[in-house]
């Protein structure tokens, strides 16, 4: 029995070698483009999320390359997401010869609803795009739009007294525009304030570079508490420079600490808003922090310069 065990293990042994020795391999050629093609695709440098002003063109300009350029070209646009018929969207974009971009703008209508999140989404002809060359993906463009209407409420100084003091003798305030959501008056914004100017007269020299971003956007609730979007904002500080080790002013829910109460509006006794006082604290992700500090934002008619005799950069 045991030979007859060996026998039949050899048998299929070599049954499995002489099956590898008549493998071959083989190579299956890449597809080919077709010849004149316009191997168009949307830009990988489009936004993909926009905020309109309704006092401003509702226009959306998409960036459209390709990479025949040879020829005039016209490239068909097709819809497959328009819910509400919010936008007007061209059936075509146009290539001049020569012209390796083009600019398909994709307007909001008037009538379009605000603060609200409208999508959209257009396709390139499938006979226009190199889907070789290119993810066919790029022929596919998803957008999503808001129109929103921001009063503006003046120029205001923002400090900040962990970036933005030097010394006790040298505290600097940036000048900010303060807005507010018309819509939703309980949401402000700023201009980003952490210039490359007052962190070098702070002297951060070595930990600047870090990321940024448009706006700070806070949320005020009806007990006069605030918040900020994200939980957090960019300093525009990396810890001693290193790369990806970006400073974060976090709201403290968002670090599972206390002092929610102190992040708050200020009023005097008329119930006019003076200031925000802030208390945010500094965390580098996955490394460790500074604590909280403060920060304060002053509203028109209360001078938050003169009372912290801060120094205007």
């Amino acid at each position: 029995m045991k030979l007859h065990k060996i026998f039949i293990a050899l048998l299929l042994s070599a049954t499995v070698l002489t099956a590898c020795d008549e493998y071959e391999d083989v190579v299956v050629p890449s597809p080919e483009v077709p010849a004149g093609i316009v191997g168009a695709h949307f830009s990988l440098l489009n936004k993909t999320v926009f905020e309109l002003d309704p006092s401003n063109e509702l226009v959306i300009p998409l960036k459209v390359v390709r990479s025949n350029t040879q020829a005039a070209a016209q490239v068909a646009v097709s819809v497959v997401k328009n819910e509400g018929e919010h936008f007007v969207i061209p059936a075509t974009v146009s290539f001049a010869a020569g012209d390796s971009v083009a600019i398909l703008n994709v307007t909001a209508k008037t009538t379009a609803p605000t603060g609200v999140t409208l999508p959209f989404e257009i396709k390139l002809d499938d006979a226009a795009v190199d889907i070789y060359s290119y993810a066919g993906s790029y022929g596919i463009f998803t957008g999503n739009v808001s129109i929103i209407k921001w009063n503006n409420l003046g120029e205001v100084a923002f400090y900040d007294n962990f970036v933005f003091m030097l010394n006790a003798d040298n505290m600097f305030a940036k000048m900010v525009t303060l807005q507010q959501r018309d819509d939703k008056p309980e949401i402000y914004r700023i201009n980003y304030p952490y210039s490359e100017d007052i962190l070098v007269a702070a002297d951060w020299v070595g930990w600047t570079g870090g990321s940024t971003q448009a706006n700070i956007l806070f949320t005020v609730d009806g007990d006069d508490l605030v918040t900020w979007e994200g939980g957090f904002w960019y300093t525009s500080l990396l810890y001693q420079g290193g790369a990806g080790q970006d400073i974060k002013a976090y709201h403290p829910t968002a670090r599972n600490s206390d002092g929610a109460e102190n992040c708050k509006l200020v009023r005097d006794d008329d119930g006019n808003i003076r200031y925000m006082s802030l208390t945010p604290i500094y965390y580098i992700d996955g490394l460790g922090g500074f604590g909280a500090n403060q920060v304060y934002l002053a509203f028109p008619g209360f001078d938050l310069i003169g009372a912290l005799g801060l120094k205007v950069l």
